[in-house]
This record gives structure tokens, sequence and C-alpha cells, in this order.
């Protein structure tokens, strides 16, 4: 029988109904572990189906609406007024909740729902047990007003299931959830604080707010506090609210500038001016308030300007909507942003070389991956004409993925990222390996905030030009996988520079290195040779051991394996076996291996660190791909991503012998070598 876990849903609901039992998630089960993993509480939780808990249940009442949902007694009222937004667009809604499913046609006790994770619309399904209180009350979120239906704690259940737990939702930003909601990418802006707020705010938002983006706002909450505080003036600290509309009015000749939003309890209202009720609604039409959807009753929503919104509330959060958000749906009338993205990955001891900022890893930072963006047309709203200067909306987002997970796993940490912008000045995108980087470029952003953010976002508006784009941790060695995004109002080729293992062209930066000459004492070599004349890879251990600690010094000793590995590289026969002559040639090789390997060790430690092995195959006239320098520094380079130089002859003798052995069954003019399997085998095995 195939696993649940690894059904589709039509298989489930096909292999539940044969067997005439309603589907119970194994990777998500109706227990304690599903609440708090970590918990040593010994609390029983009660679970109930839809059907145990009313009559006729429904996943969605005559459409999904803002109002269906409310916050439970779970801390995620981000996920919640996330939730509330999305149900305002009905073609975002029913690609999250699909709307062919129900508790009476094909009902088998299971749901779907899909999330954009990282790139990639992802499926989830959950069955449809739910946390209930002893009186059999929905424990989390729910719909107050229409209590038989079902799609808000359904699909709060899919998003605890997506990270680990219902308590990894407990507390963070609602634009993390609508990134996953929509695959738009996330913009926030303090507005108390140090940070002056851009005077162009509300023209941000109301431009954003007709293509289609979705927008919330918070109070953060004082320091060491637990649980939402309510203020004098309605609104709670600790909380996130819904932004549902946006509007312009004229009251006695002034242009007011109107916000609206809902708070995901549905109830707790703004009581400031323009909140329900209030003076200011005087001064407007019945008309007027139509229009603006003004109802006075206490659902949770409430107008306010947006002068006070940026008074009272600490973070707005905006989630742009881009092609990523409507795949496999009809696009909108109105315009949307190009984007560009790239999945990567810091991998420590090759690209994972954190900011630059401390003295000790500066020589790091260039390591880390570099993203070029092109720049060419000019937005026409955005054209300074008086001073002929033309500019370009670029919004950068850098997104660290298993973010949460992180959060509720044991021994993962969340990691503090960042990127910088520089532009070329050259206009050529080229790889940057040096200090000779901030010659070559201008820094346009950098960023100096300090805390673990799921995503990281900046708006910039830059002149046409080309961009190089630098994803980092702020500290080196710290590895993760991350989404680099870029939205313009217009298209922008961008590319990354990744190279590809191979001989490099002759040039003055790589010229060919000089590889010195030692000198075999015939002596020595017979005397291990014995007999037959030449020696094995035990007989070349000896060998190498006694001339190691005559001539390179150091603890350095030659393993049976790392001798094996050498005697292929020589061996042009096959015997196994090197003579005088070869073993000759193997010794400068390694002399010359050994002058490598001093030069990359600058603090005289006898040992390099991994990152070095591109510069280092550069070096010998060598490219080194980051899958192959990946691989290199986790076979050979261990947890640190240390070198010894006894790692580092095995890792060479190893490679260097690959790419010949590669050439030798690469046809002519071909890039590519064909092996059959006697070929494959005999190959692996000797080399």
């Amino acid at each position: 029988m195939v696993p649940w876990v690894v059904m589709s849903l039509d298989e489930l609901r096909g292999a539940c109904l044969s067997q005439r039992k309603l589907y119970e998630d194994p990777a998500f089960p109706a227990a304690a572990s599903s609440i708090n993993p970590d918990s040593d509480s010994p609390e029983d939780w009660l679970w109930k189906r839809p059907r145990d808990i009313c009559a006729s249940p429904r996943l969605i009442n005559d459409g999904a609406t803002r109002f269906d949902i409310v916050q439970g007694e779970l801390g995620d009222c981000w996920f919640v007024s996330a939730a509330a937004l999305l149900a305002t667009k009905p073609i975002l809604f029913n690609r999250v909740v699909p709307n062919d499913q129900s508790f009476i046609r094909k009902y088998a006790g299971a749901f779907l729902f899909f999330f954009w994770r990282f790139g990639v619309w992802t499926e989830v399904i959950i069955d449809d047990r739910l946390p209930v209180t002893v009186d059999g009350e929905l424990r989390f979120a729910r719909n107050r007003e229409e209590p038989d239906e079902f799609w808000a704690p359904l699909l709060e259940k899919a998003y605890a299931k997506l990270h680990g737990s219902y308590s990894a939702l407990c507390t963070g930003y609602m634009r993390d959830a609508l990134v996953d909601f929509t695959g738009g990418l996330s913009e926030s802006y303090r507005m108390r604080g140090e940070e002056e707020i851009s005077p162009d705010l509300f023209e941000i938002v109301q431009n954003s707010f007709c293509m289609g983006s979705l927008m919330g706002a918070g109070i953060w909450a004082d320091s060491g506090a637990t649980t939402e505080e309510e203020l004098w003036n309605g609104l709670y600290r600790g909380h996130a609210y819904s932004i549902t509309a946006i509007t312009e009015c004229r009251v006695q000749g002034w242009l007011i500038k109107l916000v609206r939003l809902r708070n995901p309890w549905g109830q707790k209202e703004w009581t400031g001016a323009w909140s329900d009720g209030s003076e200011e609604w005087k001064e407007l039409t019945d008309d007027e308030r139509d229009d603006m959807g003004m109802t006075v009753r206490d659902e949770g929503e409430f107008w306010m300007t947006f002068e006070d919104l940026t008074k009272n509330f600490s973070l707005l959060e905006i989630v742009h909507l881009g092609p990523a958000t409507y795949v496999h749906t009809t696009e909108p009338a109105h315009k949307i942003w190009h984007e560009v993205s790239y999945h990567g990955r810091w991998v420590d001891g090759v690209n994972a070389g954190g900011s630059g900022l401390f003295s000790t890893s500066k020589d790091k930072y260039f390591s880390n991956p570099q993203y070029f963006v092109k720049l060419e047309t000019a937005d026409t709203d955005t054209v300074v004409e008086a001073a002929g200067i033309q500019e370009c909306t670029c919004i950068v987002s850098l997104l660290q993925k298993d973010y949460r997970r992180r959060k509720s796993t044991p021994g993962m940490r969340r990691l503090i990222i960042r990127f910088d912008v520089h532009q070329v000045r050259s206009g050529e995108a080229e790889a940057m390996q040096d200090e000779s980087f901030y010659d070559k470029t201008k820094l346009k952003k950098q960023f100096t905030e300090r805390t673990a953010l799921r995503e990281i976002t900046c708006r910039l508006d830059l002149s046409p030009a080309l961009y190089v784009i630098i994803p980092n941790t702020l500290k080196p060695h710290q590895e993760a996988d991350f989404l680099l995004r870029v939205f313009t109002f217009h298209y922008a080729h961008s590319q990354v520079i990744e190279e590809r293992t191979g001989l490099l062209p002759l040039s003055l930066e790589y010229p060919v290195p000089v590889k010195p000459v030692g000198i075999l004492s015939s002596d020595l070599f017979w005397r291990y040779a014995e007999d037959d004349l030449v020696v094995d890879a035990r007989e070349l251990r000896d060998l190498l051991n006694e001339l190691g600690r005559k001539e390179l010094g150091g603890s350095t000793t030659f393993c049976v394996e790392a001798c094996r590995s050498l005697t292929a590289m020589f061996d042009k026969k096959g015997t196994g076996t090197l003579d005088f002559v070869q073993t000759g040639n193997l010794w400068d090789e390694i002399l010359f291996w050994q002058k490598l390997f001093h030069s990359f060790d600058k603090d005289n430690s006898e040992c390099i660190e991994t990152h070095e092995l591109r510069n280092i195959f550069h070096r010998i006239g060598y490219s080194l791909s980051f899958s192959c320098h990946a691989m290199l520094a986790v076979r050979y380079g261990g947890k640190e991503r240390t070198l010894f130089f006894e790692d580092f002859v095995l890792l060479m003798a190893k490679t260097l012998t690959q790419i010949n052995l590669f050439d030798k069954y690469c046809k002519e003019g071909s890039k590519k070598a064909e092996l059959n399997l006697e070929e494959w085998i005999r190959a692996s095995l000797m080399y």
C-alpha cells in the first residue's frame, strides 16, 4: 500500500473511501506534539472534526470575505490578518484554498491547501481534526459570525503543519504569511523610531494598493511583554492589523488621506478621529460615506487618517504581487511588477563569506555569491525633468529559507542576513575576488540592521546602469539557503557569474606557474623499490614519509590512500607502481603543491581554509565551479572546513587526475566525455 504521506489528494480520498474510514494525518497527528513539540505540559488536547462540531459544516459559505476569520487563543494575529486580506482577492484565495472541496461530495476527512514556498507552489494535505475546548468550541482561528464555515481553522492548521507546529505561528510578521499566500515580495517601513518617514510614503502606499498589493500595520510590544496591551485610543500594542482600503476625500477644502484597517479579533476598534460614529463623518454626504463602505458596527474594522497611522503604528508592511502570484491564473488588468529571482546557498568553506565588517574576515567577503542586474529603462513617473535625472524603481528582497523551522528546531539558529548593492563602474559583469572590487564599484546600499529576519527588503531609486548585488550573512561560515528577488517596473537583464570547472585561458592574471625541481636520491628510491625497481602505494608511503621528514618539515605524513591517488596520477600504464623517473616527477609536484599551500597559509598555522580553493585552482590555471568547490570543501575540509597539507595533497591528486581522465575520454571538439559501464567502473576503481 502507498503511504499516506506520498499520496495525492485524489489517491488519498479513494483509499479512505474504499476502506470506509476518515483520513488521519500521520505527519501532523491530533496530539499535543502538533501544538507544541517542545512543551513538557501533560495537557491532553481535545480534537474534533467539523462534522462533530456542527450539523452541516461547510468549507466556504457564499464566498470568502475578510470578516470570516477571527483570532483564537493562538498568538498568530499576523497570520489571521494576512488571511483576512487574502479573502479580499478571490483569484488568489481560490488558489490557496481550492474551492472544489466540501464536507459532502467525496468527503474523506482530508483537505488540500497550496502555499508559495521560496519559488514553488507547495501542496499541504491535512486531516480535518481541529483543537477544541471541553465545550466543543474551536480554540484557534474561526468564523464567529458563521460557526458552520471552516476554511479559516483548516487554513490555519495547514499553515501550522507547513511550519512544524501551531506554536511555530506564535508571533510573526504579517508580510511573511502574505508572501506564502501569494508569492509576492514584501516591503516594510518603520514609522516610529529614529528613521524619518519618507515624504512619498502615502504615494507609495496608494500606488501599491492600485497595483493590487496587500498591506498591514502593526504596533510593537514593549520589551518582555507576552500579551497584547490595550492603549487609550482603542488600539493594541503587540498586535497586527490588516489594511483593507485607502482613499482621499475633501473636507472644508482640505484633502484628507484615509486608510481602513481591521482588527483580526473582529472587535476592539480605534476610538480617535474618523473612528466609527466620530464627528468627522458628519462632514461627508451619505453618498460619500457609502462609496467608502463606511459602516458603524463592532466588526473590528475602522478608518483613520494616514497621519494618525504613522503616529500610532510602528510598522507598515506591503506585499507586492509579481508574475509568480498569477501563475496558472488570469493576470489582472492592473500593471504588475517584472521579477528577477535566483535561488542560492551559502556553503561554509566555499561562499559563506560574511559581511566583511569584521577585520578577521574581510578577505572572505569576495567569495559571497554575486548577482548582476542591468537597469536600462527609466520609470516615466520618476523622471525629474527639471534636473534631467532618470531613475529606475528597484525593490530588492533577500529571503532565508526555513526561517520558522530554524526558530522551532533545537540547534538551528535564525541568521542575520544582509545584501549590498554596488554600481559597476565599467558596465561589464565580471566576478570580483579581491579588494580591487572597491575600485571597480560604487556602493549604493549596505544593510546595517542586525536583526534576524526571514526577509529583508529595500526600495531603491537607481540610475540606469549595471549593478552587482551581494547577499551575505553578518558573520562568515554560516550556512543557509536563500532566495534573491528583484522587482522592477520594466524588464531588467540579469545574470550570476558562475564559473565552470575547466582550463582557464592563459593571461597575465593567471600566468603559467614555475614548478620547483627537487632532487630524489636514487639510493633512497632503490632502498624502498628493492629488486623490482618500482614502488607501489605502500612503499611510496614509506618513502615519502622519510623524504617529508627531511625536506618538508613539520608533521606532514602521507597515508596509503593519498599514495594510491598519487600513484594513479603518474602511472600511465595502469600497473599500480612507479619507477624512479615517475617518482621524481611526483616529488617535484609535491614540492610545488607545498609552495602553493604555504602561499595561502598566511598565518603559518599549517592549514588553509577551503574557501581559498577557487583562488588556488586559478593560480594553477583551472576554474572551479561552485558545486565542485562545495564537494571538495565537504569531502576534504571536514566540519571546520580546513585543510592540512596531507589533505591538500590528496585533494589535488584526486581532482587533477579526474580532469586528466576527462580529457582522455573527451572526443576531439567535444566538451563531453563518453564512457560505457566497463570504462566507468575501471576508471572509478583505478583513480
